[in-house]
């Protein structure tokens, strides 16, 4: 068995957002290969994206983590007409910021905005072609009142209003949280989010409920976390970028002292998490559709980067690929674990078969003249076979059912919701520390979010939800403060370092 991974870079150097995977891959068995031509596995760089007409020649087997269209999701202007949409049907049940604009495409849009909530604060962060934050560049905060900063027109920057609140701890991110997230399937949909995080710390967090700083004093020569014994402190030294990194099994108890449910906060995430992939259900799903043969080829995992305001609220700020670079035993030991889990819940494992392919190649160009006899047998009869022969297995299916009487179709949608159940009972047993997010017992909650999932897969699930006992131990009941598998505070960080650096180095 061999994977591949692919990277935007041409140079020698591994990057160091890559180890992990290379660790995990060699653990589990797989050879590196450098034919593009040949893997069993491909990895693809958080830059890196394939043409659907890779897609297309992809055979069952081979493995990509990376959803055609799955980079809707990961650029942060995307999301958010989705989002704002959402926002407008749930009120403010989900925890998204309801404006974003891009500039200079939405110059006009953006000032017009401003005029109409001058007193509202909102920020400029300069981004570049991907959408992340140009290094070296910190955002600005336009105070009530103040006209947004003039920006030259080839310069790319993210407007964001901050809700209606004045003290956004995060109006600094002082708190920020970036879980991590899994997809499994979108057809039918399957999401999974990992019950541990990292947690990033600005000087100083304020807590308002207890009114205790737990940041670090910017005075102290080696500046040093505060709320925590000197015995516990993992990382207590701040970053390039003036962060101290702490785990969400921490955060947990800071909340607690502070008189904050850290367990509404969780579930707030979760429920964030869920809405932002709905987003893009369907755009995922007819390209899958479209252009990949096999439902089980593609999975990916995202990071979703959330920050707390005054009242310990969670407000979803970036939706990214996962950037796997770690300088810290935290991030060592999270993203290891998330990566390795997801690895092993799509069933990562040798001895998959692969089919023998021709390389990658561009489809020769067609000739400008062609003959009326030859255009004519190029030709499809029908649109609806034209449609059939770029039909997946999931079309196909729902092609056929559409056209069966109900005696023949109830026992292939049986076999269907079977097979479909089964997958997700063996995802279930290999999860981890992953709680599954969707499919739930109690899906009516999410009938407005789920208005677009339509598509007969899907349907075969979420009416089966009810009656099987599958899901008696669904990850509603993970709602409590304790959940079943998550590490006690005391010994969560120690455990995680250390499981984070067994999983690198082969256990």
């Amino acid at each position: 068995m061999t994977y591949r991974i692919e990277r935007s870079s041409s140079s020698g150097a591994q990057p160091p957002d890559l180890r992990i995977v290379h660790a995990l891959f060699q653990q589990q068995g797989f050879a590196q290969t450098s034919d593009p031509s040949s893997w069993h596995c491909l990895w693809l760089a958080p830059s890196v994206r394939l043409r659907l007409k890779q897609y297309r020649q992809l055979v069952p087997g081979q493995r990509v983590n990376r959803f055609p269209g799955g980079h809707l999701l990961a650029s942060r202007w995307q999301w958010v007409p989705t989002s704002t949409r959402l926002a407008q049907v749930h009120g403010d049940k989900y925890a998204l910021l309801p404006a974003m604009f891009r500039h200079p495409e939405q110059a006009d849009a953006i000032h017009l905005y401003r005029q109409q909530h001058l007193d509202q604060y909102m920020t400029v962060e300069l981004v570049d072609d991907n959408g992340d934050v140009v290094e070296g560049t910190a955002s600005t905060i336009v105070q009530p009142g103040q006209p947004l900063p003039r920006l030259k027109r080839t310069q790319r920057a993210v407007i964001t209003r901050y809700i209606d609140k004045h003290k956004l701890v995060l109006g600094r991110r002082m708190v920020e949280i970036v879980a991590m997230a899994s997809v499994t399937s979108f057809d039918p949909l399957r999401v999974w989010l990992y019950n541990e995080a990292v947690v990033y710390l600005r000087a100083p967090v304020h807590i308002p409920a207890s009114g205790v700083d737990y940041g670090f004093a910017s005075a102290d020569q080696k500046p040093r976390v505060w709320g925590l014994d000197d015995d516990t402190d993992v990382d207590p030294v701040p970053d390039a970028s003036g962060r101290v990194h702490r785990s969400w099994t921490w955060l947990q108890g800071v909340l607690r002292e502070a008189g904050h449910d850290h367990g509404a906060v969780w579930r707030r995430i979760r429920e964030s998490v869920l809405q932002a992939v709905t987003g893009i259900q369907p755009d995922v799903k007819r390209l899958m559709r479209l252009c990949v043969h096999d439902r089980q080829t593609c999975y990916e995992m995202f990071q979703f980067n959330f920050v707390l305001d005054d009242r310990a609220r969670p407000w979803l700020v970036r939706v990214s690929a996962p950037d796997l670079r770690c300088i810290s035993p935290i991030q060592l030991a999270v993203y290891s674990g998330a990566v390795a889990d997801s690895l092993n819940m799509i069933r990562m494992r040798p001895g998959q078969p692969v089919v023998p392919r021709t390389k990658w190649v561009t489809p020769p160009s067609r000739p400008k003249r062609i003959s009326a006899a030859l255009r004519r047998r190029r030709r499809s009869p029908s649109p609806i076979k034209r449609h059939a022969n770029m039909a997946t297995p999931s079309d196909m299916f729902d092609a056929q059912v559409e056209t069966l009487s109900p005696e023949e179709r109830d026992p292939m949608l049986q076999e269907m919701r079977d097979a479909i159940l089964k997958e997700i009972d063996e995802e279930n047993d290999r999860r981890g520390r992953f709680e599954r997010l969707f499919p739930c017992t109690d899906a009516s909650k999410y009938a407005d979010m789920l208005s677009d999932l339509d598509g007969t897969l899907q349907q075969v699930v979420l009416t089966q939800l009810g009656s099987s006992n599958l899901y008696d131990s669904s990850v509603d009941s993970q709602d409590s403060d304790t959940e079943t598998g998550r590490k006690t505070e005391g010994q969560g960080a120690a455990q995680n370092e250390d499981a984070g650096r067994n999983r690198v180095r082969g256990g």
